[in-house]
C-alpha cells in the first residue's frame, strides 16, 4: 500500500474511494484510465467488491480525515484520479477545489496537488510503456 495510504483507517479508505468516484464522475464522462486507478485504488485498499452501490449515492464528510496526513492523502489520490486521463474537466476541477477548500488548503498547496497529480499520470504512462515494452 502506498505509504500516504497506509495510516489510513476503514472508514477513511472506504470515503477515499467513494471521493475518487465523485471526481471521476464530476464530468459526465468517466474514462478508462480513470476506471483503472479507482479500481487499483479499491484493489490496494483491499476494498474490491466492498463498497455496496447504495454507499456511493451519499458523499463522505471530510470529517473522517481529523488530520493534515489523511487529509492530504485523500487529496493526492483525488488528484491522480483527475489527471489519470491526462486532462482534469472544468466539472472535476470545481470539486477539487471545492474539497480543497473545505479542509482549508491554501491556493499553493492546491497548486502543488495538481501538479503531483499531473507528474504521477505521466510517471504511470512512462511504467506502462517500460513494462508493454
Amino acid at each position: 500500500m502506498t505509504m500516504f495510504l497506509q495510516h489510513l483507517d476503514a472508514g477513511q479508505r472506504r470515503a477515499l474511494v467513494i471521493f475518487a468516484y465523485y471526481v471521476m464522475a464530476a464530468d459526465n464522462e468517466v474514462a478508462p484510465e480513470e476506471l483503472a486507478i479507482v479500481a487499483a485504488l479499491e484493489h490496494e485498499l483491499g476494498l474490491e467488491g466492498c463498497i455496496h452501490p447504495g454507499e456511493m449515492l451519499v458523499e463522505p464528510l471530510f470529517s473522517e480525515f481529523p488530520d493534515r496526513r489523511s487529509r492530504m492523502a485523500v487529496m493526492l489520490k483525488l488528484y491522480a484520479v483527475a489527471h489519470a486521463d491526462r486532462k482534469i474537466h472544468p466539472k472535476e476541477r470545481a470539486m477539487l477545489d471545492d474539497y480543497a477548500r473545505r479542509i482549508g488548503l491554501t491556493e499553493a498547496e492546491v497548486a502543488a496537488l495538481d501538479q503531483w497529480g499531473q507528474r504521477h499520470t505521466a510517471l504511470v504512462e512512462e511504467a506502462r510503456r517500460l513494462v508493454e515494452g
